[in-house]
C-alpha cells in the first residue's frame, strides 16, 4: 500500500511551534508515512541536530510572513500555498488556522489560537479566522495539560500528552549545578532579561556552575560561569533550575528533564499566562507575574535547598507520548 503523503505546516513565530512539528515528523515516519515540513529551514536544521533526528523534507515558508507579524499567515500567502499543499494526502497546520480557507480537512495542532490569545491581533483578520472556525469545525490535536478553555467550542478536539523526544528522567539535584534563564524568541522580553542579567553579573556569583542564559544576550566580556544556551537534552539534564518564559517547547524539554521552572509571563499574552498557571497547577515549579519574582524565587530555592520533590511530586504520572499519539490518530 502507497505510504500516506503528510504536510506539516509550523507557525515560525518562535521555535516552540517547529519543535512540536518535527517531533511529530519522526513519529509518522516511524510509522510509514512520507513528510514534508512546512518551516524555516535554519530553524529546522538546528532543531534535528540538538534532537538527533533525520531532517524531513523541508518547505522554507519565511518569505510568507512579515518579520514582525510571524504569527499571523496572510490569506494571498494562503492562495499561494494552495498548489503546494494541494498533493498530499494529510495536511497538519501548527498554529496556522489560515491553512484552512484551502485545506479546510486540514488537521490542526496547538494548544491556543493566535487571535483569541494576542490583544493586537487584527480585527479583521481575526473575523475571517472566527468564520473558517465555524464553517469547518476542524479537527484538532493539543496537549491537555497546555490546553486553552474555548478550544473545544470551536474544535472536534483530540487530546495527547506532550511532544517529548526524550523519555522521563529523574531529578538528581545533586548532581545538577547549572541553571537556565532564557527568553524565548516569541516575546519582548529580552531587554527585561538583558537588565537582570546585568544585575546579576555585579553581585557575588550564585552557587552555581554555569548559567546558561539565551544566546542573543551573551557578551564574551561576562565572566567565563555565564555561557549561552545550547538547549541540548545534556544542557537540560545539568539543570538544578530555570527561569524561563512560559512558552511550551521549553516548558516541555524542562518537565521531562526533571527540572524546577520558575516562569514568568505577560499580561497581555493568554497563551503564555495560561501556560504558567499550568505550570503551578500541576506542581512543575512556580508562576511569578514578572522576570525579577521569577529569579528571587529561584534563588531562593537554590540557597535554602529544597526538597525538589515537592516541585515534582506528580510528575511521572505525566503522559510525554503526544508525538507519537498524534501520529497515530493523522494516520
Amino acid at each position: 500500500m502507497r505510504a500516506k503523503e503528510v504536510a506539516l505546516i509550523a507557525c515560525p513565530n518562535g521555535l516552540g511551534h517547529v519543535r512540536r512539528m518535527l517531533s511529530l515528523a519522526h513519529e509518522l515516519r516511524v510509522q510509514g508515512a512520507q513528510v514534508t515540513i512546512f518551516a524555516p529551514k535554519d530553524r529546522v536544521n538546528k532543531l534535528a541536530s540538538i534532537y538527533l533526528v533525520k531532517v524531513p523534507q523541508i518547505y522554507p515558508i519565511d518569505n510568507y510572513f512579515e518579520r514582525s507579524k510571524p504569527y499571523l499567515l496572510d490569506f494571498q500567502a494562503v492562495k499561494k500555498l494552495e498548489s503546494e499543499i494541494s498533493q498530499f494526502d494529510v495536511v497538519v497546520s501548527d498554529n496556522l488556522l489560515e491553512i484552512l480557507a484551502v485545506r479546510p480537512d486540514s488537521w490542526i495542532s496547538g494548544s491556543f489560537f493566535w487571535h483569541r490569545s494576542l490583544k493586537c491581533f487584527p480585527q479583521s483578520h481575526k473575523q475571517k479566522i472566527d468564520d473558517l472556525l465555524l464553517n469547518t469545525f476542524p479537527r484538532l490535536i493539543t496537549s491537555s495539560i497546555f490546553e486553552s478553555d474555548y478550544l473545544a467550542e470551536m474544535t472536534r478536539i483530540h487530546r495527547v500528552g506532550l511532544y517529548s523526544f526524550d523519555s522521563l528522567t529523574n531529578h538528581i539535584g545533586n548532581e545538577r549545578e547549572d541553571a537556565l534563564l532564557s527568553c524565548g524568541k516569541g516575546g519582548h522580553c529580552e531587554s527585561i532579561t538583558n537588565s537582570l542579567l546585568n544585575k546579576i553579573i555585579k553581585l557575588p556569583k550564585p552557587n552555581l556552575n554555569t548559567l546558561w542564559i539565551e544566546p542573543i544576550l551573551y557578551r564574551s566580556t561576562m565572566p567565563d560561569w555565564i555561557q549561552p544556551a545550547d538547549y541540548t537534552p545534556n544542557m537540560y539534564h545539568r539543570l538544578r533550575f530555570a527561569v524561563v518564559r512560559a512558552g511550551v517547547g521549553t516548558l516541555t524539554d524542562l518537565i521531562v528533564s526533571g527540572v524546577p521552572i520558575f516562569t514568568y509571563f505577560e499580561e497581555d499574552n493568554q497563551e503564555i499566562c495560561l501556560n504558567a498557571s499550568r505550570i503551578d497547577r500541576y506542581k512543575y515549579g512556580k508562576a511569578l507575574d514578572n522576570l525579577e519574582h521569577a529569579w528571587h524565587s529561584a534563588a531562593l530555592f537554590l540557597d535554602q535547598k529544597l526538597s525538589t520533590d515537592q516541585m515534582l511530586s506528580d510528575r511521572f504520572k505525566l503522559d510525554s507520548n503526544g508525538a507519537m499519539q498524534a501520529a497515530q490518530l493523522i494516520l
